[in-house]
């Protein structure tokens, strides 16, 4: 067996794993057992011989007694990419609610996937393909709910509506949630019009999750 392998068994050990747990099970059992911070390491900047590279990488991370560990398997593979002995550079911020981030976008294909043949070719679906549509409609029931950027004319008056980043570092938890509710809100309006009540639309929205 070689070395590598015999570090990563070492590790699964030190956090009481057995050899077939993956480093996002791993994570998640400190997360949800024993709720350690979760924080998200921004790498600014690579010194390499004495110059100043950027690179730019996002991970999610949970902090252990053992040190900062990779959340979910993406993240892993992603620190695998640093170099060993090199001098990085990071921001530590605290991390939005990433398991609420993904009900947000699987409750947007759950209203997706309720929409009647006419509203998605509205939304250019059937014209440019299921993903366009799908990301046209995300952004125009964002704007509804009143969470865009307005862009401004050189007279001062506002002619286009711009949406407003959900990013992590854009966007904290509690902005988040509001928003979440208001794009609910939004969707089940248009929804209820097909004949959707909010209790099929919350079932659906937990299949997609």
């Amino acid at each position: 067996m070689d070395r590598k392998l015999n570090k990563q068994e070492q590790f699964r050990d030190k956090l009481g794993l057995s050899a077939g747990s993956t480093p996002a099970l791993s994570a998640k059992r400190y997360l949800f057992g024993l709720r350690k911070e979760i924080c998200q390491m921004r790498p600014l900047a690579i010194r390499l011989r004495g110059n100043l590279f950027l690179e730019y990488m996002k991970l999610l991370l949970l902090n252990t007694v053992h040190g900062l560990v990779p959340l979910y398997d993406e993240d892993y593979d992603e620190k695998k990419k640093l170099i060993i002995g090199k001098e990085y550079k990071a921001e530590i911020r605290q991390a939005r609610n990433i398991m609420f981030h993904r009900k947000y976008f699987g409750m947007l294909d759950a209203a997706w996937s309720l929409l009647k043949e006419s509203q998605r070719m509205f939304f250019g679906g059937a014209t440019y393909g299921e993903t366009f549509g799908k990301e046209a409609f995300r952004r125009s029931v964002q704007i509804s709910a009143g969470f865009f950027e307005p862009i401004w004319d050189v007279k001062g008056r506002c002619w286009q509506k711009s949406v407003k980043s959900i990013a992590f570092d854009k966007m904290d938890e509690t902005e988040f949630e509001k928003l979440y509710k208001a794009v609910y809100d939004t969707v089940m309006d248009l929804l209820a019009l097909n004949g959707v009540s909010s209790q099929d639309f919350d079932m659906m929205i937990d299949n997609f999750q």
